[in-house]
């Protein structure tokens, strides 16, 4: 390597910035959370799913946060820059350098080399994309041998990374940054050029209509405004997915069309979740400081430092777009073999699907209302007809068989039967063209069965004044 391009590498390329007041206790909350979860032993986070094991991705990320908060303290502390730097040289020690996974990292590792140490593909740009941000912003912390350490590591996960199949829009955006930065400059530049021919259809293709990776978009935004050959592009996609954020979002519930009906098909566990989302929205103040934000959480806690490193700093344009929503809307969305429709109004949110036969059981609709305690919710899934349409407070099922209906976050006392349907702590659910067969109390709501009666039974909603 030249010494101009190693030069070009290792200089800080984005000036230090001074955080709101608000955005300052929330990096406070989150390294607190992140703190009571590190094992000085092997530098790195006990894993929040089981502690036998460390948590590789979190880790990283809490090491990125402690680097952002020294970076505004006027005197910064060498003890937390420290610990940053343990976590990498924990974190480059993990990467897998042989056969099909090279330049990989683990999602969870044993400090006894269990089984945990097993690679995941996709961590070649989750992991290395974070890794080579740091380098970037950061590189008088981590010091001249450790910035050589890590460009070595990228460089293993651009030429991994070629190997594989990107499928998802964040990994593809975030490789060409990787490339663009790490590998080769050219393969980066044109992996960009083909995400943004198309930027509408692109996002809809591979992100399938799913707000849970929105927030792992905008980091790989991010990352792309932070390069003077993809800044261009970044605007433009960057808008595309605001667009999709704000269409989505419910004003009042902070809840997420689409999002209800498609958890079938999004695995909870260790995918990317609404919180990393929520994370934007709060940080960037485009929600109210009250709404749902639980930083306890460590895997919520580590998702803030995607919005803390590479966020806008000007986010006028997208809060005029959140208010300029009108609060009362019908919801659309036409994607690879699902419709979906829906409802938005003051303290109600209804999503309905129509999906194919081959995915008969799936969750056909979902709704959510405020309660005293929180948020409800119902899902409600079909033994026959998948197709399901919302008019606004109006659900009408096409021979839906039995609807098997779920209510959850009711409190005691919450949840009785009237004339034609239920009352459920503010919401008023009524039935028709259903006849109840089956109704029992659960831990924290109510579980339904209702066997129809015609051919199209209908669901209406209405929230309870008061």
């Amino acid at each position: 390597m030249s010494a101009r391009k190693a030069s070009r590498r290792t200089k800080p390329s984005i000036p230090t910035v001074r955080f709101s007041t608000w955005q300052h206790e929330l990096l406070t909350k989150a390294i607190t959370a992140l703190d009571q979860q590190f094992d000085p032993g092997c530098a790195l986070l006990i894993h929040p799913a089981a502690e036998k094991f460390r948590s590789v991705g979190e880790s990283l990320c809490y090491a990125a946060l402690l680097l952002a908060e020294q970076s505004c303290e006027p005197t910064p502390n060498p003890a937390r820059i420290a610990r940053a730097n343990a976590i990498i040289d924990a974190i480059l020690a993990t990467q897998l350098t042989t056969n099909s996974v090279s330049g990989a990292f683990p999602l969870a590792w044993a400090p006894d080399g269990g089984a945990a140490n097993l690679a995941d593909p996709d961590t070649r740009q989750t992991v290395g994309s974070m890794l080579g941000f740091l380098a970037r912003r950061f590189p008088d912390c981590l010091g001249e041998a450790r910035v050589r350490q890590t460009d070595i590591a990228l460089r293993r996960c651009c030429l991994g990374g070629r190997s594989g199949t990107l499928e998802a829009a964040h990994l593809q955006m975030m490789h060409a940054w990787l490339d663009q930065e790490y590998g080769y400059d050219l393969g980066g530049e044109s992996l960009a050029a083909s995400i943004t021919r198309q930027p509408r259809e692109f996002l809809r293709a591979a992100r399938f209509g799913n707000p849970e990776v929105v927030g792992q978009q905008l980091w790989s935004v991010g990352l792309w405004f932070h390069n003077a050959k993809l800044v261009n592009w970044a605007a433009r996609l960057g808008w595309e997915m605001w667009q999709d954020v704000i269409a989505w979002r419910h004003p009042d519930l902070s809840t997420f069309f689409g999002a209800g009906v498609r958890a079938d098909l999004v695995p909870q566990e260790g995918s990317p979740s609404l919180e990393q989302l929520c994370q934007w929205l709060s940080w960037l103040e485009l929600v109210e400081h009250s709404d749902h934000l639980d930083l306890s959480d460590p895997r919520a806690a580590a998702a803030l430092a995607m919005p803390v490193l590479a966020a806008q700093r000007d986010a006028t344009a997208v809060r005029k777009a959140f208010d300029a929503q009108p609060k009362e809307r019908a919801i659309t969305k036409e994607l690879p073999g699902l419709h979906l429709s829906g409802w938005f109004e003051k303290n109600l949110h209804i999503e309905a699907a129509q999906w194919p036969e081959s995915r008969r059981g799936a969750t056909v609709m979902a709704a959510y209302w405020p309660t005293r305690g929180g948020l409800a919710q119902l899902r409600c899934r079909t033994t026959k007809g998948n197709t399901v349409h919302c008019h606004k407070r109006f659900v009408r099922l096409r021979r839906p068989g039995v609807a098997d209906i779920q209510i959850s976050g009711l409190g005691p006392g919450e949840a009785r039967m009237i004339e034609d349907g239920w009352w459920l702590a503010g919401l008023h659910m009524g039935v028709e063209g259903f006849q109840i067969t089956e109704a029992r109390r659960t831990e924290d709501g109510l579980r339904l069965n209702l066997q129809a009666t015609v051919d199209e039974p209908l669901l209406f909603f209405a929230p309870l004044p008061g």
